[in-house]
C-alpha cells in the first residue's frame, strides 16, 4: 500500500521594519538578486519594492534549496550578490558556490551575514579531491535513493554498465535514506550519488550524477 503525503505550506510571518530596511539598504550592493527559502517566499516581492525605492536594482529570482540554485543561477549575469532571506547557511553554500556571487544571508529582522570566500574555497577543494578520487577509482558505489523525486535507477544501472564496460567494478546500493557513515562499511574506492546533490557537496569522499555528466 502506498501511502499518500500532505505537504502544508508553512509561512513565517515576520514584519520588517523600515528602518531595518534601511540599515539592510545601506550595506548591499547596486544589483541585487532576491532569493528565499520557502518560508520566506511571500516576502519577496514587497521587499523588493522597498529595496528599489532606496536606489537598488533588484531583480527577484525566487526560491532556493539547499541541493537546487537553479533559481539563482538564471539571474546571476545581472546582479552584484544574491541576497538569501533564510536562517542559517545551508541554502547559501550551493548558491556561492554555483554562480560565484557574493550572497548575503538574512534572516529577517535579525544580523545580515555574508558567507566566508574561506567557507567557498573549502566546499571547491572537496569537491576537487572527490573529482581525483572517482577518476582513480576501480570500484565504484552508485548511490540510489527510494524518495519521491529523488529515485534515479534506470540512470544508475545505465552508469553501472558504462563502468563495467570500461573495466571497472560497479555497484548499486539502494536506500529510503542515505547514512553517509554506513558508506564507510563497504570496500568501494569513490561514490556516485544519482540522489539529491546535497549529499555530494560537503564530501570529499562522493560526486553527484551531475558531475560526472560534466565530465563526459
Amino acid at each position: 500500500m502506498t501511502l499518500k503525503a500532505l505537504f502544508i505550506h508553512s509561512r513565517k510571518e515576520e514584519p520588517i521594519e523600515k528602518k531595518e530596511i534601511d540599515s539592510l539598504a545601506s550595506k548591499l550592493p547596486a544589483k541585487i538578486g532576491l532569493i528565499s527559502s520557502i518560508q520566506y517566499l511571500h516576502m519577496l516581492n514587497s521587499l523588493s519594492s522597498e529595496l528599489r525605492k532606496r536606489g537598488k536594482k533588484v531583480f527577484v529570482a525566487g526560491q532556493v534549496l539547499g541541493c537546487n540554485s537553479v533559481k539563482a543561477d538564471k539571474i546571476k549575469g545581472n546582479v552584484d550578490a544574491f541576497l538569501l532571506l533564510t536562517s542559517g547557511k545551508f541554502h547559501a553554500l550551493p548558491v556561492a558556490l554555483k554562480t560565484g556571487k557574493k550572497v548575503y544571508v538574512w534572516h529577517p529582522n535579525a544580523v545580515l551575514e555574508m558567507v566566508d570566500e574561506r567557507e567557498i574555497q573549502n566546499l571547491k577543494n572537496k569537491r576537487k579531491s572527490a573529482l581525483i578520487k572517482f577518476l582513480s577509482a576501480n570500484k565504484i558505489g552508485i548511490l540510489v535513493s527510494l524518495k519521491p523525486g529523488q529515485e534515479k535507477l534506470n540512470e544508475a544501472f545505465k552508469l553501472k554498465k558504462d563502468f563495467e564496460n570500461a573495466g571497472k567494478s560497479a555497484h548499486i546500493f539502494i536506500a529510503d535514506t542515505i547514512n553517509l557513515q554506513e558508506l564507510e562499511n563497504f570496500s568501494v574506492d569513490a561514490w556516485i550519488s544519482t540522489a539529491c546533490p546535497g549529499i555530494a557537496l560537503h564530501s570529499a569522499n562522493i560526486i553527484n550524477i551531475d558531475e560526472i555528466n560534466v565530465l563526459q
